[in-house]
């Protein structure tokens, strides 16, 4: 197993109004916004703290399919994994959903979107290269994911799912 497993590796917003997040994210957390100049659905945007690396994380609009199915905008971790099409078939064997099923970014990696019993959402990611992970970000910096929770229905099911996953 990689010392990378496991580990939040990216965080990405989904919203509707892609000018008004970074407009919130800029005055209440000094965020930079950038158009990455790619993207499913238009322009995906990456957030910076100025000045610092690496990257805070990722944002795109709200594709309307999932917009339609009833998604709210919100923010996703990414979790990195060895092999993201054993960790979506362990998710579903754990009673876990596969949201969405692996798939490939060319020269970024290869992804899984998957749930919880409970239904929270996370994503699980091989980043390419894995054995080369980029600067890992000093969580107790400004402007940096800090701390990861999860409010889940029954803490003893969420417990044992994550600790086998």
């Amino acid at each position: 197993m990689s010392d990378f497993h496991g580990k939040f590796i990216w965080y990405e917003l989904m919203t509707t109004d892609t000018d008004e997040a970074q407009a919130f994210y800029g005055a209440v957390l000094g965020w930079a916004v950038h158009d990455s100049g790619m993207g499913p659905e238009g322009s995906y945007y990456l957030f910076e703290v100025p000045g610092s690396k690496p990257l805070v994380g990722g944002m795109q609009r709200l594709m309307p399919d999932l917009a339609a199915a009833g998604v709210p905008p919100g923010w996703t971790g990414f979790i990195a994994v060895d092999d993201v099409d054993d960790a979506a078939e362990k998710c579903a064997s754990l009673g876990g959903t596969i949201r969405r099923p692996p798939q490939d970014i060319p020269d970024v990696g290869r992804f899984a979107v998957l749930a919880d019993p409970q239904g929270a959402v996370f994503i699980v990611m091989r980043p390419t290269p894995m054995d080369e992970p980029g600067p890992q970000a000093d969580m107790s910096a400004p402007g940096y994911a800090g701390w990861h929770e999860l409010n889940a229905a029954n803490h003893h099911e969420a417990l044992d799912f994550y600790s086998r996953m």
